[in-house]
């Protein structure tokens, strides 16, 4: 290039130098043409000084705006009044709703907003959010959402938006159970979508669809995948104008966390978490939240109120840090008490294929007849604690009774069953190849809680990755520990027996699972 601009202006140079024409002109001498190609030299370094010139302050342009860029985006994220999602949900990989996403208008959008939150995000890898206190995740993930809006000359007061999230699992299990028989499952554990409609500036809500995985008393698991309603609230409320907010539908009730990052359930969350059609009021401001409920419950005995059972939950959070207690009026309305799984009757045929059900254990409250004609409720706390620091994670829960069980309803080696379990984790995330890794620990224990199909102890480890985006793998192997032979336990009235496969030994199960997330 060098030399076609030298050629090129000693072309010039020669045609200026001689003018007329080519008969006229006299043979340049040998000085002559040294000081022309001198010349065309000193024009070349010049011209050539003059491109560096400009290159240096293009790119002085290019680092200023740069650095204005940046300054601008660091204060939009330090405002006074913005969320801590702001920098995990604005530089996920997705999930995020800036400015840009609305600039040409949306009324339907995606976002696993009740799934992962952000799998290449190393402070919260692998974890779902949490199915309690779900409404006031929305609140605060709404008033993010609206904020963007506002920035392209938008708001919910014009026109609803609707978010769609939802979650695929796949589970290949093997497991030795406490009879020492090996069984084996192939499952699709979560087929679920979530809809969260945002009406206006004042109310949300969340629609959660679902299907029955379980294994119907009679035929095939295929043809009981029932599709149905999980959870569906209605939330009014605005924490932009007021910390108050007021939920009514059906949700699990803020009693308890149940965090974890293992693939199957923890015990915690097996025995406690209760789910109803409740009403809440909550409180939220700088981290600080509370709320109280109330709820029909499931005990038919004693007086008739319209909320009959109830109960408080408040706590502290600031970004990797959440510490909160909660009580309830009557335990026994969990969902791990009202079914434990254990089928409570045995099938069999008279003469004239006439169906007889004799019922021959105990299933939990629901399944029993009168089960729930309680000799008195049954009241629990609940304390919890999570902590995250870089790659670490810990979380320990513990809930106890706050009196035992009447003789009447639940034993436990002649008396009245005082129940109790506690959950421990902990959890290190790291990368391999630009990919996020989890390692977690588990432990869980049970007390008197024999009657519910629980065990004694429980020990869990799992890996854990994101390999693609919006995508999870793992493998967990999990050791229980069942009561002693000699615990003993009965339930209601008829004093129906706990089956002796649930009463010494241990399990061993290796779960392979695979989620993708939208």
């Amino acid at each position: 290039m060098k030399f076609l601009i030298a050629v090129s202006l000693l072309v010039a140079a020669l045609f200026i130098s001689f003018p007329g024409d080519a008969r006229s002109r006299k043979t340049p001498t040998e000085d002559e043409i040294r000081r022309t190609l001198q010349t065309v030299t000193r024009q070349e370094k010049a011209l050539r000084r003059e491109v560096n010139d400009l290159q240096v302050e293009l790119n002085k342009v290019k680092t200023r705006k740069h650095a204005e860029q940046k300054k601008s985006t660091a204060n939009t994220l330090a405002r006074p009044g913005a969320l801590e999602e702001d920098i995990d949900l604005g530089h996920a990989p997705y999930g995020y709703f800036g400015a840009l996403r609305f600039r040409h208008g949306i009324t339907i959008t995606t976002s696993p907003l009740l799934g992962l939150k952000s799998a290449f995000n190393a402070s919260d890898l692998l974890y779902e959010y949490p199915s309690m206190n779900e409404d006031l995740l929305l609140l605060r993930q709404r008033q993010y959402f609206e904020r963007h809006l506002l920035e392209v000359g938008d708001t919910l007061d014009n026109r609803a938006i609707v978010v769609l999230s939802g979650a695929l699992e796949g589970q290949i299990i093997h497991r030795r159970d406490f009879d020492h028989r090996t069984r084996g499952d192939v499952n699709l554990t979560t087929a679920e979508l979530d809809i969260m409609p945002m009406f206006s500036t004042w109310a949300n809500g969340l629609i959660v669809l679902d299907y029955d995985d379980s294994l119907p008393a009679t035929g095939s698991r295929v043809t009981n995948a029932r599709i149905y309603l999980s959870r569906g609230f209605l939330t009014i409320g605005n924490l932009a104008v007021s910390p108050l907010y007021f939920t009514l539908g059906q949700m699990y009730v803020p009693f308890g966390k149940y965090g974890s990052a293992m693939l199957t359930t923890p015990l915690t969350k097996s025995l406690a978490r209760i789910e109803a059609r409740a009403a809440v009021l909550g409180y939220y401001h700088q981290g600080f939240y509370t709320s109280v409920y109330g709820f029909q419950g499931s005990k038919t005995s004693g007086s008739d109120h319209v909320f009959r059972q109830g109960g408080l939950n408040s706590g502290y959070q600031n970004g990797g840090f959440d510490i909160g207690a909660g009580y309830v009026t009557n335990i026994a309305d969990s969902e791990g008490m009202q079914d434990n799984g254990i089928p409570p009757f045995v099938t069999t045929f008279l003469p004239g294929n006439i169906r007889r059900d004799v019922l021959t254990q105990f299933g939990g409250f629901g399944e029993t007849p009168s089960g729930n004609n309680l000799q008195h409720s049954v009241p629990a706390l609940n304390g919890h604690m999570e902590f995250s620091h870089g790659p670490l994670g810990v979380l320990l829960e513990y809930i106890t009774a706050v009196r035992s069980f009447a003789p009447q309803d639940v034993t436990f080696n002649g008396a009245g069953a005082f129940i109790r379990v506690m959950h421990a984790e902990i959890d290190f995330t790291t990368h391999y190849h630009n990919k996020p890794i989890l390692f977690g620990f588990a432990y869980g224990q049970t007390w008197q809680a024999l009657a519910f199909n629980l065990p004694k102890n429980s020990y869990s480890f799992v890996i854990s990755t994101s390999i693609w985006k919006n995508t999870m793998a793992g493998i967990e192997f999990r050791h229980d520990v069942n009561y002693a032979r000699t615990a003993l336990a009965s339930t209601t009235g008829s004093s129906l027996p706990v089956p002796p496969a649930n009463i010494g030994g241990h399990r061993n199960m290796i779960t392979l699972q695979f989620g993708a997330y939208f």
